[in-house]
């Protein structure tokens, strides 16, 4: 089963059965061996119950145009199954890479959320060295936070507004690990996905950047 979502700008994939012979945990765009679709807010709510350290197994069972699991904890409507080829939207390459452990970032994202303008809006500016500055600036009431992390970065040092809940929630999709952040500068999509995995297998989400209204800088 193949969980996939799209929202304009916004994409998100997984599987979930890493030891089928015949996916090998790939997601196959536009082939029939996505058999099944399901909202992401759905998948999301659903991946919370699973336990990927448990050696137990889970049972979807689709019936018409839903599915639910076996106890009936979980289900919702299956989307069409006839949906457009999303891999071209995913890069050959990037021009700059930013690897990071996935809390790191989340805690970083959280802890300035209340100081985000009314755009919902962080400035990520990434440092050839790795050095990673948040900023978040209310204009409004006058406030600002800003969070520094370290990653392991190639490329050009660039400056990104990125809508802070829309990235949480995308990260929340992880259970934990090293994620790869892929950048082609500040004004295209950023293809998040496990480090060493390709878009193309495990969990792949994209990203577009928001324009960052600050006293002092606009980011795009």
């Amino acid at each position: 089963t193949a969980f996939v979502s799209t929202c304009l700008t916004r994409l998100a994939a997984m599987t979930l059965d890493g030891d089928d012979e015949l996916t090998g945990n790939q997601i196959h765009w536009g082939t029939d061996l996505i058999r099944a679709l399901v909202p992401r807010s759905a998948a999301a709510y659903l991946h919370k119950l699973l336990d990927p350290k448990s050696p137990s197994e889970v049972t979807l069972l689709f019936e018409a145009d839903t599915v639910r699991l076996a106890d009936n904890r979980w289900h919702t409507r299956l989307m069409d199954v006839t949906f457009p080829e999303y891999r071209p939207i995913f890069p050959a390459f990037y021009a700059q890479e930013l690897a990071i452990e996935h809390s790191e970032l989340l805690g970083a994202l959280r802890r300035p959320s209340p100081y985000t303008d009314l755009n919902d809006a962080v400035v990520m500016h990434i440092e050839t060295d790795g050095t990673i500055n948040l900023t978040a600036d209310n204009t409004v009431v006058g406030h600002s936070g800003e969070e520094v992390l370290m990653g392991e970065y190639l490329g050009e040092s660039v400056t990104i507004g990125f809508p802070a809940s829309q990235l949480a929630n995308m990260l929340g999709l992880w259970t934990g690990g090293r994620i790869c952040l892929g950048i082609n500068g500040a004004q295209r999509g950023v293809i998040i996905s496990q480090e060493g995995d390709s878009a193309d297998s495990g969990l792949a989400c994209m990203i577009a950047p928001s324009m960052i209204l600050s006293s002092e800088h606009s980011h795009a």
